[in-house]
């Protein structure tokens, strides 16, 4: 007596290959947060502005953050 078994996916088995493009509602909700993470970047760098230069240092900015916050090109650590 003799049993065969196919290992693997059927995918793998019949060749076809899987679409890893994310959906329509996963692309409209990814454009929502990036949205709003850019406004929310926008808000921080625009409040920082209006700060000293002192005031910045103290609360841990290096040099090379608070030229890129006068200069307008702020980037948040996380960004």
């Amino acid at each position: 007596m003799s049993i065969t078994t196919a290992a693997g996916s059927p995918e793998a088995i019949f060749g076809a290959e899987q679409d890893h493009r994310p959906g329509l509602l996963r692309r409209v909700f990814n454009g929502i947060l990036e949205s709003r993470r850019l406004s929310a970047e926008r808000t921080v760098g625009a409040h920082l502005d209006g700060l000293s230069d002192a005031h910045l240092s103290d609360i841990g900015l290096s040099a090379a953050e608070i030229e890129s916050i006068r200069a307008g090109r702020w980037r948040s650590r996380t960004s």
